[in-house]
């Protein structure tokens, strides 16, 4: 370049949005973009032989819950012996045992107790595994849980136990067993409603009078009345 050309081109600003040295600009840019960037930190996190056993453990538990949906007592049990855990829940925070209860799968249920289900576990609505199965009117199940150490008067979020349940639903064979169990005839929901007020409520006055009956008189003399409440009422049928 000729002197007249560089003399020309003195003082022009080749690249005017390269920012002049000092200003805001160039402060807020690093220095080096190279180590400006955080290192990443593997501190705490799992290798991939952890996040494969994971993802194991999830398909699991999902056959499991799967399995004791459908009934399939089989594939249940092998899901189990590959190690599912018997207490994973879905969704609705309900465990195979839970789903097994309210569908009367007594011969599941039995396999989930054998290998260590929770019978207190508890889903959204704070059920348990008798709630449902007394809700659902399965007596053989709610029997087999009791036996197994099921608490007969747990309540819910909203105070309801398993006898409430089930007298709203007007199952009087459940009610019955409950009874016999121990439960706690007298106890009330979050709004002071009990048993016997449930049944009435719903329209189911055989159950009403017994658990009222039951209340008055005491337990003892309560299991009476039923067994001869049940022989009139089978007279009374034929």
């Amino acid at each position: 370049m000729s002197s007249a050309a560089a003399s020309a081109n003195e003082g022009i600003v080749l690249y005017p949005f390269l920012p002049k040295k000092g200003n805001m600009l160039e402060k807020a840019l690093p220095k080096d973009r190279r180590s400006s960037s955080p290192k990443p930190s593997f501190s705490g996190k799992k290798d991939l032989g952890e996040d494969r056993l994971d993802d194991r453990m999830k398909l699991l538990n999902q056959e499991l819950l799967v399995a004791t949906r459908g009934g399939w007592e089989e594939e249940a049990k092998d899901a189990i012996e590959k190690g599912a855990d018997v207490n994973a829940k879905d969704n609705l925070g309900m465990t195979a045992l839970m789903i097994a209860s309210s569908k009367n799968m007594f011969h599941i249920c039995t396999l989930l107790m054998e290998n260590g289900a929770n019978l207190e576990a508890r889903d959204i609505s704070g059920y348990t595994p008798l709630m449902h199965a007394a809700a659902e009117g399965h007596t053989e199940v709610c029997l087999r849980l009791i036996k197994k150490g099921a608490d007969v008067n747990a309540r819910n979020g909203n105070d309801w136990t398993a006898l409430m349940l089930a007298a709203q639903q007007g199952r009087f064979g459940v009610c019955g067993l409950l009874v016999e169990m121990g439960a706690e005839v007298d106890a009330k929901n979050n709004v002071g409603v009990d048993a016997a007020e449930h049944a009435k409520l719903n329209g189911h006055d055989e159950l009403w009078g017994y658990l009222s009956i039951v209340s008055l008189i005491g337990h003892e003399k309560g299991l009476e009345f039923r067994s001869n409440l049940n022989s009139c009422l089978s007279l009374q049928r034929k």
